[in-house]
């Protein structure tokens, strides 16, 4: 920059050198910055008469040159500013036509794919609202598809679906499940399917343990049997065989991957991605000929809570079977699970019989307390909606020997004195159920 400024200096000086002649000279030239520089010089100091007329004419041809230049620059970007009007008025023209498409009647891509999104924006917000309420509404929010003639096939099924179930735990709900199994199988010579619905896997230990068996290379097959996929067969060869400790008795295993599989089934299912009913994928499998050909019973040992499992259970049975300690605690769950229970009748018409065990009771004939405990329980059973309920009089109580197997046998097999309780519980159910 310094460099500049000292060349400027020293034309300056030179231009200052010059005569009033030479100024005018080249001033009026107008062409190159040393004229320009010189007409400054001169324009800024005492000029008159003829060169005072000749810088005037001067300045009006530098204007004029200044003009003509203008006008050529002006010329040159008309052409492009042209076009990028026109660019402008296309684009505009554009969006007028992509909204007007929009917001027509007319099926455009643009108006079907904004209204395909809205609707997923609408389920997701009612699934959202669900999911953020109680388990009942979920379960709600798809209209029932049944498979065809459901109701007829289940009235008429000769294979009997019984669900053990509660939503409270610790209230021996696998205990009772392993050794009903027993008992149909062993007294009454059913051929007896049990499946366990709980990822914690218990009653497939129980079972397993029971039975000598062990789990082996067979796996969790409650994954399987509810993906929609499989055919009848495949639970009837798959389903595992017990051996001659509980002979007929067959087990659908369960285990830690189920939770995970629930869930993802039934957020598929609510969005639309699966189109079938899950709510009756066991259901379609236990109507079929190959299972009604095979079973005679199947006893199933639902979680508690209203899981893709208990709500297939619910919706598979013909039959709840209700176990509850005899205090006010359990039975006040005991009594919500019953009016939500109720809502799956809707479903499934023929699930009509329900009964309540009094389990883990301390003594063989009931204290006051226990036995008021349980009327509140029978007059529960008031409000649901088929045949009537039963409290049943045998009551499981607490033996040593059922909290030693718990886990690791069936009380049924091992000891005689549980197993003298479970066949009067066992001839009461079949009883009053005509099993």
């Amino acid at each position: 920059m310094s460099g500049e400024i000292e060349i400027v200096g020293k034309i300056f000086d030179f231009l200052k050198g010059l005569n009033q002649k030479e100024l005018i000279t080249l001033a009026l030239s107008g062409t190159t910055a040393l004229g320009t520089a010189a007409y400054f010089l001169y324009r800024h100091g005492k000029a008159s008469g003829k060169d005072a007329l000749a810088l005037q004419q001067a300045e009006i041809s530098l204007l004029k040159t200044d003009s003509v230049s203008k006008q050529n620059e002006l010329d040159r970007l008309k052409p492009g500013y042209e076009r990028l009007s026109e660019q402008v008025l296309e684009k505009t023209q554009e969006v007028l036509t992509l909204r007007s498409a929009v917001n027509s009647q007319s099926d455009s891509p643009n108006k079907a794919l904004i209204e395909q999104l809205q609707q997923r924006v609408d389920k997701f917000d009612k699934l959202k609202d669900a999911l953020l309420g109680s388990e009942d509404e979920v379960w709600k929010l798809r209209v029932s598809a049944p498979p065809a003639d459901f109701e007829k096939k289940m009235m008429q099924s000769r294979t009997r679906v019984l669900t053990v179930g509660n939503l409270k735990g610790g209230v021996g709900k696998t205990t009772l499940t392993a050794n009903l199994a027993a008992y149909f199988a062993i007294a009454k010579r059913k051929r007896v399917l049990t499946i366990d619905f709980d990822y914690q896997g218990s009653l497939t230990r129980m079972m397993l343990s029971g039975a000598g068996v062990t789990l082996g290379s067979g796996g969790i097959l409650a994954d399987t049997l509810l993906n929609g996929e499989v055919k009848p067969e495949w639970l009837v060869q798959a389903s595992r065989e017990l051996g001659s400790k509980v002979a007929n008795t067959r087990l659908i295993t369960c285990g830690p991957t189920f939770d995970g599989f629930e869930n993802r089934a039934l957020l598929r299912w609510l969005i639309g991605e699966i189109h079938e009913d899950v709510r009756f994928r066991l259901a379609n499998l236990l109507l079929s000929d190959a299972v009604q050909s095979e079973f005679d019973l199947v006893l199933i040992d639902a979680p508690p809570r209203l899981s893709l499992g208990t709500v297939n259970a619910l919706c598979a049975s013909h039959g709840l079977i209700i176990p509850t300690v005899p205090d006010y605690l359990s039975v006040d769950a005991t009594n919500r699970f019953l009016t939500r229970a109720n809502l799956f009748r809707t479903l499934n018409p023929a699930l009509r019989e329900i009964g309540i065990v009094t389990s883990m009771s301390m003594n063989a004939r009931l204290t006051d307390y226990e036995s008021t405990a349980m009327q509140d329980a029978k007059q529960a059973l008031s409000g649901w909606h088929g045949a009537p309920g039963n409290v049943f009089n045998r009551n499981i109580r607490h033996f040593a020997s059922l909290s030693r197997a718990a886990g690791k046998s069936i009380g049924y097999i091992e000891d005689s004195a549980v197993r003298q309780v479970v066949n009067e519980l066992g001839e009461e159910i079949a009883s009053a159920w005509q099993l």
